[in-house]
């Protein structure tokens, strides 16, 4: 579900939320990464989240039913 979840997400944000979240890079090692300015890796990285948390919500539902 998270890999099919990912897949719905923009390059950037995808690459953005993986370095971030997975790999541990920090917000200023994500924007080098990506040449991009801070913001904008901060940003990409709450809007990935917050895309990942609707997409699996469902999948969350139903491991409780479980």
């Amino acid at each position: 579900a998270l890999e099919r979840a990912l897949k719905t997400l923009p390059e950037r944000r995808r690459i953005a939320v993986v370095l971030f979240d997975v790999e541990g890079y920090s917000h200023d090692e994500v924007a080098a990464a990506l040449n991009i300015p801070v913001g904008t890796a901060r940003s990409d990285v709450f809007h990935a989240r917050r895309a990942l948390r609707k997409a699996l919500a469902g999948w969350e539902q139903l491991k409780e039913d479980l």
